[in-house]
């Protein structure tokens, strides 16, 4: 599991109320999957020089309580599944210990070119390892 702790909700993540928009998450998960790979000691910029990108296939949002303008969040995502061509990943998003919005998503490992690929080995082994700390 890898914590990301996201900045403080400002104006425009929130709608007239006050309230985070609901597109916003998806757009604070996807900087959390850009941490989760940083803390294997990668990054987006360099698995796109290696040919490798990550794209979501499919995602399942449930929003169980709101944020609101001043909230400090964060997001705690969790290896689920990993093979060769596929990463299954938990992301919750928390406001202190109160659980705001939960997401699994699929992502598919494609060439440059959109076609599916194999992780290289370091890659695969990189994320292997994540799966085996989280026991």
């Amino acid at each position: 599991m890898v914590n990301y702790t996201c900045p403080t909700v400002a104006f425009c993540d929130t709608d007239a109320g006050g309230v985070v928009y609901h597109t916003k998450y998806l757009e604070l998960a996807e900087r959390a999957r850009a941490e989760f790979l940083m803390s294997l000691g990668l990054s987006n910029q360099a698995l796109w020089v290696k040919g490798f990108v990550f794209a979501v296939t499919d995602m399942t949002v449930k929003y169980h309580k709101p944020a609101v303008l001043g909230d400090g969040l964060s997001i705690q995502t969790t290896l689920l599944h990993l093979s060769h061509v596929r990463i299954h990943l938990q992301q919750d998003i928390f406001r202190d210990e109160n659980l705001l919005v939960s997401l699994r998503i699929h992502l598919a490992c494609l060439s440059k070119e959109g076609k599916p690929k194999a992780m290289d080995p370091p890659l695969y082994m990189a994320l292997a390892s994540l799966r085996e700390t989280q026991g």
